[in-house]
């Protein structure tokens, strides 16, 4: 296609594809990437230029079918806050984990409540699922059913799995105010474990950093090695961070600090009350997949799988 450029000298201004959220690809027009028109064209210049414009369509087509994926992507959204995390999900350690479910927490500032942030909870998929299955079968649930909420909490909270709390900012916060709100719950169980120099460790992460909205920071339990892992990643424009490919920024070797951060989300004086609930419903769902799974491997039909 030949265009005629201002200064009257026909030239083909290559096109070149962008994808945009939607999907769709648009072709910008470039006057500064103007070559010589066809009919001036050398059989060299021809040849290069089809090398360009095929290299630029394969282009277009990879970042099409890279957004495509992240729009198919199963994602749990919490409506609140219109926060969106995966629901499956793979860490630096571990298989794949699933999300149990997300809330926001509010906060009353002088006479408003704002959000703050959005809690999410992961726990190793079939490993969960299957733990849950065994005290399901005991009568674990059965016997709690008036208290089923506590009873699901306590399960994912006693597990013999990896779980990571995953926190999205909703607003600026300093590190210091993120880190002193868990501070005041973790130390009583701190001094009584004697191990106030890991409670340091884990504020000393947080000091100096600012957390903007869009921040995640992710707390891994390794229940294999009794370590908290603590990494804060800085916003990201578009799609999910890849945890598989990341490292913790500090490993912090302290049972009671790892239990204790944990209760601070998932104990019975939970300070995301509202998250609680919806974890143990995802506890529940999970349950239900392993149980369908049970039942097709008794039946001799090929198994179903719990993750996406």
């Amino acid at each position: 296609i030949e265009y005629i450029l201002e200064i009257g000298t026909p030239c083909l201004v290559t096109a070149c594809p962008v994808v945009y959220s939607s999907g769709a690809a648009v072709f910008m027009l470039s006057a500064a990437r103007a070559v010589p028109s066809l009919t001036e064209r050398t059989p060299q210049q021809g040849q290069a230029g089809m090398l360009r414009m095929k290299a630029a369509y394969r282009c277009h087509r990879r970042r099409a079918t890279h957004v495509d994926h992240l729009r198919s992507m199963p994602v749990v959204r919490e409506e609140g806050a219109g926060v969106e995390f995966p629901l499956a999900q793979k860490f630096w350690e571990g298989d794949v984990f699933r999300c149990l479910g997300a809330s926001t927490r509010n906060k009353k500032i002088m006479f408003l409540s704002v959000k703050v942030y959005t809690v999410a909870c992961y726990v190793e998929a079939e490993k969960c699922a299957r733990e849950l299955g065994i005290r399901d079968r005991g009568g674990y649930f059965e016997a709690s059913k008036d208290n089923s909420d506590d009873a699901f909490c306590s399960a994912v909270l006693d597990g013999a799995f990896h779980k990571c709390i995953l926190v999205r900012l909703v607003r600026d916060v300093s590190g210091e105010m993120f880190a002193g709100a868990l501070n005041d719950t973790l130390v009583p169980r701190m001094k009584l474990a004697g191990e106030m120099d890991k409670l340091e460790e884990f504020k000393a992460i947080f000091q100096g950093k600012n957390l903007v909205e869009g921040t995640e920071v992710a707390m891994f339990w390794n229940v294999g090695t009794d370590e908290l892992d603590v990494l804060v990643t800085p916003p990201q424009q578009q799609g999910f961070r890849d945890y598989a490919n990341l490292q913790p920024e500090k490993k912090i070797k302290s049972s009671s600090l790892s239990r204790g951060l944990f209760e601070v989300f998932l104990g019975e004086d939970s300070v995301t009350p509202l998250a609680r609930i919806e974890w143990a419903k995802g506890a529940r769902n999970l349950l239900e997949s392993e149980q369908v799974r049970r039942e097709t491997r008794q039946g001799g039909e090929e198994e179903t799988s719990i993750l996406p």
